[in-house]
Parts: C-alpha cells; sequence; structure tokens
C-alpha cells in the first residue's frame, strides 16, 4: 500500500509539473501573438495547428483510458498541421479564426452558466468566415484574440491550479460571473494587444515608404 501511495504521488507531481509547463507555455505565446502577431503570423498559424493536433491526441488519449500512443499521434498529427497552415496563410487563418471563436463562444456559454458546448461551433464557423473574408484585418484582431485568450488562461490555469485540458466540455472548470470576469480580460487585453500592433504597423509602414522615396530612380 505504502508504493501504491508512493506512486500515486509521483504520479500526481508529474501531473501538476506538465500543467504548470503547459500553462507557461501557453502564457509566453500568448504575450508574444497578442502584442507581435502581425509580424509573426505566420508561427501563430503554426502554432495553432500543433495545439489542435495535440489537443486531439490528448482527447483521444483520455476516452481510451490514458494510452500514450494517441498523444504521440497528436503531436505528429500537429507538427503536420503547423506545416500546412505556416505554408498556406488563408487556410491557418480561417483555422485560427475557427479556433479563437470556439474559445470565446464557450466562455459566454459558461458565463451564462450554460454547458450546452456544441452552441460554441457556431462561434468557430462564424471566427472562421471573418477570417477568411477579413484575412488582412484578422492577422491583427485575430492574433490579438488569440494572443489574449492564451495569456488570460494560461494565467488561470497556473495560479488558480485549474486542468484547463481535461477536454470535458460539459463540466466547465469555471462558470457565471468567473467565465464573464475572463472573458473582460480577454476582451481589455485583446484591444490593447491591437491596438499596439496597430500602431507598430503603420510604423513599419512609415518607414517602409521612406526607405521608398529615399531609393534613386
Amino acid at each position: 500500500p505504502s508504493d501504491n501511495r508512493g506512486w500515486t504521488r509521483q504520479a500526481k507531481s508529474k501531473k501538476g509539473a506538465d500543467l504548470v509547463a503547459a500553462a507557461i507555455i501557453l502564457i509566453t505565446a500568448g504575450v508574444v501573438f497578442c502584442f507581435f502577431g502581425y509580424a509573426l503570423y505566420r508561427l501563430w498559424a503554426a502554432f495553432t495547428g500543433l495545439v489542435m493536433g495535440f489537443g486531439a491526441g490528448l482527447a483521444l488519449s483520455q476516452a481510451l483510458g490514458a494510452e500514450i500512443w494517441p498523444v504521440i499521434a497528436g503531436v505528429a498529427l500537429g507538427a503536420v498541421l503547423a506545416g500546412v497552415f505556416y505554408y498556406f496563410q488563408v487556410a491557418g487563418a480561417i483555422m485560427a479564426g475557427a479556433g479563437a471563436g470556439f474559445i470565446l463562444a464557450t466562455l459566454i456559454l459558461y458565463a451564462v452558466n450554460s454547458t450546452n458546448w456544441p452552441l460554441a461551433l457556431v462561434g468557430a464557423v462564424f471566427g472562421g468566415v471573418l477570417a477568411g473574408f477579413f484575412f488582412k484585418t484578422f492577422i491583427v484582431a485575430g492574433t490579438a484574440v488569440g494572443g489574449a485568450s492564451g495569456l488570460v488562461l494560461g494565467l488561470y490555469a497556473l495560479f488558480a491550479g485549474v486542468d484547463l485540458y481535461s477536454f470535458d466540455l460539459t463540466r466547465p472548470p469555471f462558470s457565471g460571473a468567473e467565465a464573464g470576469m475572463l472573458l473582460a480580460a480577454i476582451a481589455i487585453i485583446a484591444a490593447i494587444g491591437g491596438s499596439i500592433q496597430s500602431l507598430l504597423l503603420r510604423r513599419r509602414q512609415r518607414i517602409s515608404q521612406a526607405v521608398h522615396r529615399r531609393r534613386p530612380r
């Protein structure tokens, strides 16, 4: 029995360390893409592919009872999706927009104490369509929203000790006013990030125009 208790403690400790590492990665990526997403759009699209593949593998692993091979397959799938989204910008934008729309719609449902998560698919479709039709605008707005979501949810997972990666959408890790505050934080940070990106973009355009005017004709 003592050996079993020791193994359980080690398993819990390893899971806790994994969750902390995942939260730190999410926070770091969120900061970078929220405030500098326009310059790093291709990397954001690739990161979206990695997250999608890993998430699919982790969900399948939990459904099958903690098997490791679905996670490995998910990582491989994520690497393939990352490459596709990196080189095919519109495809990456559509999937990234769908992901951001799904997250925001899920938070809205949680804020009104609803666990009817399939409705969040409407948000995914809406986000994907917007990204496809308004590609250049979405690069700024989408990376700001996506980065802000990663930053806020990563901080929440880190400091609240909540497992955001359980994939049980019918049992949300937060709801009501708590979900509403997270949603408001994402909106505020996304607005700040989008404004900073717009300022940096205008500055880069002014520099590019000045260089162009100075070139000899």
